[in-house]
C-alpha cells in the first residue's frame, strides 16, 4: 500500500487519528483491540516497576546511611573501651568484643 506524501497539518492530524481509532478497535465488533489493552497494561507495569525501583533505591541509601552510622558508633565504642582498659575498668576481652562488633560493622558496608 503506498502512502500519498502530508499535504496539511490537518491531513497529518486525520491520519494519526485515523491510525489511532483503527489501532485500538476491533473492526468487526467495535471493542478495544486486545493489543491495545495489552499495551496499557504494559505501560501500567513499567510505571509500576519505576516505581518500586526508586522506593528500593531510597531504602538502600537510607541503610547505606545507617551502616556508615553504625561504624561510626562502633569506632567511637572501642575508643572508649581502649581508655576503660588504661584505666583499669575493662578486660582485654572487652576490647575484643568491641574490635569483632566493629569489623561485623564493616563487613556490612562491603
Amino acid at each position: 500500500m503506498e502512502t500519498k506524501p502530508f499535504s496539511s497539518a490537518k491531513d497529518l492530524e486525520e491520519r494519526r487519528q485515523s491510525s489511532k481509532n483503527a489501532s485500538n478497535y476491533h473492526p468487526k465488533t467495535g471493542t478495544r483491540h486486545p493489543f491495545a489493552l495489552g499495551y496499557a497494561f504494559a505501560r501500567q507495569s513499567l510505571v509500576a516497576t519505576m516505581a518500586k525501583s526508586w522506593h528500593l533505591t531510597t531504602e538502600t541509601i537510607q541503610l547505606e546511611e545507617l551502616a556508615r552510622r553504625n561504624v561510626a558508633i562502633r569506632v567511637e565504642l572501642l575508643d572508649l573501651v581502649n581508655v576503660r582498659l588504661k584505666a583499669g575498668k575493662a578486660a582485654d576481652l572487652d576490647v575484643a568484643e568491641a574490635t569483632g562488633d566493629l569489623n561485623v560493622a564493616r563487613s556490612g558496608l562491603a
